[in-house]
C-alpha cells in the first residue's frame, strides 16, 4: 500500500531485494560448503529422531502418517483418537504442555484429521514429549 506517485519506485527498489542476494549473503553461502561434516551430523540426528518418532507414534496406535521427504515434520492422522486436530492440539498443550500444529493450518480439506509433529529438537526433549503423549492418549 503506497501513494500512486511512489509505487513504481518501490517496485524498482523491491526487485533489488529479491533478484540478487546481498554480497554478505553470498559470502556466507560460500562458506557453508566448508561444513559438510557438520551438516551431515545434523541430518543424521534428524533421521534418528524421525525413526524414533515413527516407532513411538505407531506404538500409540497412530499408524497413518505421511512420511517426510525432506522436512523435519511428521504429518500424523489422529482421527482414530480425536475428531478435530485443532481441539486435539489445544487439549494436549493445556493438559500436558506438549505442542504440535493442527493439520487444518496446512490443509483446509483434510487437515481436521492430522497434526504436524516436529522432530528438529534434542532427542531427550522428543523422548519426554512422546512419553507424555503416550500417557495422555
Amino acid at each position: 500500500i503506497a501513494n500512486d506517485r511512489i509505487i513504481e519506485k518501490i517496485k524498482n527498489l523491491s526487485m533489488n531485494f529479491y533478484l540478487s542476494p546481498s554480497s554478505i549473503s553470498q559470502c556466507v553461502g560460500e562458506k557453508v560448503f566448508n561444513y559438510y561434516d557438520y551438516f551431515d551430523k545434523i541430518i543424521l540426528g534428524y533421521q534418528s529422531n524421525r525413526d524414533f518418532l515413527i516407532k513411538q507414534i505407531e506404538g500409540m496406535g497412530l499408524k497413518n502418517f505421511i512420511f517426510p521427504q525432506g522436512a523435519f515434520y511428521l504429518y500424523v492422522d489422529v482421527s482414530n483418537v480425536h475428531a478435530n486436530s485443532y481441539d486435539f492440539c489445544k487439549n494436549m498443550v493445556e493438559d500436558i504442555g506438549v505442542t504440535c500444529a493442527p493439520g487444518i493450518d496446512f490443509d483446509e480439506k483434510n487437515g481436521k484429521s492430522f497434526i504436524r509433529l516436529s522432530y528438529s529438537c534434542k532427542k531427550t526433549d522428543l523422548e519426554k514429549a512422546l512419553r507424555l503423549m503416550k500417557s495422555w492418549i
